[in-house]
């Protein structure tokens, strides 16, 4: 129980931040196989992974650090590439669904695709999933992971 006392904000925003990562990516992988989108990008798997890497990475560091200066501005930097993994997995789905979009969303091209709508608010839902992963991380980067000594 005293390592759960010895813990932050930043500690406990990291797991929020892992658990949302997992979910984002489970969602993308429902969504790119699907019977509309079948299209799945192993990079944006890739991305959302290492970003869950080095969450955890950023939690082992910060419990080892105590005084080593290299392994607290290690634990720094990788604090700081988290969300960058995390924006840059959402922008490669987005990049690959802007189109789809605009053909069902505002055309008539899919008009009554039942399927085609419901994939595109399944994408949207990922999306969004994958924003708010990635705003959280970036503030979760500015919070202590383990409460000074």
């Amino acid at each position: 129980m005293t390592f759960l006392k010895k813990q932050s904000f930043g500690f406990y925003a990291s797991l929020v931040v892992c658990v949302l990562a997992i979910i984002s990516v489970a969602l993308y992988s429902a969504n790119a196989s699907g019977g509309y989108y079948n299209d799945s990008n192993s990079l944006v798997v890739f991305l959302t992974v290492m970003g869950i890497v080095l969450v955890a990475l950023s939690l082992v560091l910060a419990q080892i650090a105590d005084k080593s200066y290299a392994l607290e501005k290690l634990c720094d930097l990788v604090r700081v590439a988290i969300p960058c993994f995390i924006i840059a997995a959402c922008l490669v789905f987005l990049s690959a669904r802007v189109y789809s979009y605009g053909i069902i969303f505002f055309s008539d091209l899919e008009a009554g695709n039942a399927a085609a709508m419901e994939a595109a608010t399944q994408s949207v839902t990922a999306v969004v999933f994958y924003v708010i992963t990635a705003v959280l991380s970036a503030v979760t980067a500015f919070f202590a992971i383990k409460k000074a000594d």
